[in-house]
């Protein structure tokens, strides 16, 4: 069976649906599925812009990102399912996109840090759940990428070091 395109055309949001959904689901009369779909839709669609928008967007001579990015940046992410911005994370990290530049891995890098730091039960849950899911790619840019090494080290570091602390209050 195939999709009918017109199902699927908002703004923004076709090319995570193709990422998400596999294959057309068939034709439901429950309409909450679809509510659902769409919702977690626009949570990936928005956790990838957010994601993406800090970890690209950044002035050419200061790629460490502000403390006041930072803080933007978990605040507009503290909205959304920490499932959704771990996978905006992992995409971040990943080469899917094609773009092989070090400078957006290690804003990401920075990010994931900064939110770990944080005293939230669900930043620490985040950074986990990233560094469960690209432990790969946080290994590659730890020995192959001399500019992102000592940041990904210490990322890849964080959850053996919350546990420490909290055994430690």
């Amino acid at each position: 069976s195939t999709c009918d395109t017109r199902e699927v055309e908002m703004p923004g949001q076709v090319a995570n649906w193709i990422r998400q959904l596999v294959y057309c689901p068939p034709k439901t009369t429950d309409s909450t599925i679809s509510v659902k779909q769409l919702r977690r839709a626009n949570e990936l669609a928005l956790a990838a812009r957010l994601v993406s928008d800090f970890c690209e967007n950044y002035p050419a001579l200061h790629i460490e990102p502000t403390a006041e990015a930072l803080k933007e940046l978990s605040l507009s992410c503290s909205s959304l399912p920490c499932s959704a911005v771990a996978q905006a994370f992992h995409e971040q990290l990943s080469w899917a996109s094609g773009d092989m530049e070090w400078q957006p891995r290690l804003r990401a890098l920075f990010a994931l840090e900064y939110l770990c730091s944080q005293e939230s039960r669900l930043s620490r849950t985040l950074v986990k759940k990233v560094i469960g899911e690209a432990h790969d790619i946080l290994r590659h840019l730890e020995v192959e990428v001399p500019q992102c090494r000592e940041k990904a080290a210490r990322v890849l570091a964080l959850p053996q070091l919350a546990c420490h602390r909290r055994r430690s209050l």
